[in-house]
Order: structure tokens, then sequence, then C-alpha cells
């Protein structure tokens, strides 16, 4: 299971298994190409999920599509991920 909140608890994880010299560091990194962008964010299963748990409808969906379709057409579509990359050394 995914979970985009795990790499904010690394840091007090690692410290609290004992690790030392534990070293913190955020990577961002743009997209500017849809398809990419929906393979990388695996968006197909994000977007069946929120369809199963009733959070979207798929018209909501649609409308994204159209919008992302549009704006990647343009040479416009944005979208950019945050990462978290601890290290630690154990004793």
């Amino acid at each position: 299971m995914n979970n985009g909140y795990s790499g904010r608890q690394l840091y007090r994880l690692f410290k609290q298994q004992g690790f030392v010299e534990v070293s913190v560091e955020m990577c961002s990194g743009p997209f500017t190409d849809y398809a990419f962008a929906r393979q990388i964010f695996v968006m197909d299963s994000g977007e069946r999920e929120a369809l199963a748990a009733g959070v979207v409808t798929n018209q909501d969906i649609d409308r994204l599509h159209t919008g992302w379709e549009q704006a990647n057409a343009e040479g416009a579509f944005f979208a950019s991920a945050s990462m978290i990359l601890v290290s630690g050394r154990k004793l």
C-alpha cells in the first residue's frame, strides 16, 4: 500500500531505531509530459481507488483528463513531486 506520508516519519523512525549520522535530503522534480506523469504517479490505479471509494465520479475524472490533455496539447502541462531520502548508520 502506498503511503504519501511515510517520508515525513522516516527521520523519527530512524532515530527511534538507534541509527546515528541520520541525514535527510529533499528532492523534487517537475513533470511536463502528461503521459509520463500518469505513469510516474500511478494515476490509473489512484483513479480506480477514488472511484471505488466514492470520492470522485466518472464525470470528475473525465473533467480532469480533459483539462490535463488540453494543457499537454498546449505544452502547458505541469506537475511536480517531492521526495525525501533519509539515510543513517546502525551501531
